[in-house]
């Protein structure tokens, strides 16, 4: 079924989830460890479903070991792969879309708002489990393209927020840690808001 707030769920787990302003629509995500705890690292622009997206991609990353001479491509690719069969398993997209399909419409939209996922990925979760054909993907996926939405598809879902990041940040102002002056500066807020 659908996961509902990834990133507290990732939070309650000890991931790190922080959503930074990048002007630069080349740039999703990153992720990594700091003193041994995982970080992932959002672009704050893209729309929620492509963070949510992009959140799975990154725990991808983070999760799996890649073998050996596997390339950066390879393992790109896979990680999306991951992303999508995580978020709209085959076994949902049967339950939810049907067996076969010989056209998108509305319903698909509504199923893609429930699961927190693009259009985009939805589709493609179909084509990949044979609900739709390539050629029907594709056509979608031309349509979309031309309407703007490889890079700007309309919400259809709340954004999540992070907090983990946050309460770190108050609890090290709080004990003494850092400094409150070093806390606004860490949540760009003002020095009367961390206090």
């Amino acid at each position: 079924g659908p996961i509902c707030n990834l990133i507290e769920i990732l939070e309650n787990k000890g991931i790190l989830i922080y959503t930074c302003e990048i002007d630069n629509d080349k740039f999703s995500g990153m992720n990594g460890f700091v003193n041994d705890r995982p970080y992932i690292v959002i672009n704050k622009k893209m729309n929620p479903e492509r963070k949510r997206s992009t959140i799975v991609h990154e725990l991808a990353h983070l999760m799996f070991k890649w073998t050996e001479g596997i390339n950066d491509k390879e393992i790109e690719s896979h990680s999306t792969a991951i992303s999508g069969a995580f978020l709209f398993p085959k076994k949902d997209a049967l339950r939810e879309l049907g067996i076969r399909r010989t056209s998108i419409s509305k319903d698909m939209v509504l199923v893609a708002k429930e699961y927190g996922i693009s259009m985009y990925l939805l589709v493609k979760r179909a084509q990949l489990s044979n609900i739709i054909s390539e050629s029907l993907a594709e056509e979608f996926f031309k349509k979309a393209n031309f309407i703007g939405w490889k890079r700007n598809e309309p919400a259809r879902i709340e954004d999540e927020q992070p907090l983990l990041f946050n309460q770190l940040v108050c609890r090290a102002v709080n004990e003494g840690e850092i400094s409150i002056q070093k806390g606004a500066e860490l949540l760009k807020v003002s020095y009367d808001e961390i206090v």
